[in-house]
């Protein structure tokens, strides 16, 4: 018993990862800093939702320090 209920317990985060979801915890790590929101989604390049997991792996590189470095080399290139 003890463990079906381990078991309920580790399938609900996969449950409640969608697009959306994703995106607010985008949205909270990059805004707010906040680094449960950066913990969902790491985690979400495990689910077994190949959708979710590219999700996850787009929102995390634009959030990626090293982007916003390559993107401000690119500005300054210009002028």
């Amino acid at each position: 018993m003890i463990v079906e209920r381990q078991r309920k317990h580790v399938s609900v985060p996969s449950l409640r990862r969608n697009p959306v979801y994703l995106f607010a915890c985008h949205l909270e790590w990059c805004n707010q800093g906040r680094l449960d929101a950066y913990q969902e989604l790491v985690a979400a390049l495990d689910d077994p939702d190949k959708e979710i997991r590219s999700v996850a792996e787009n929102l995390l590189h634009r959030s990626s320090p090293r982007r916003q470095l390559k993107d401000a080399a690119r500005c300054g290139e210009r002028w």
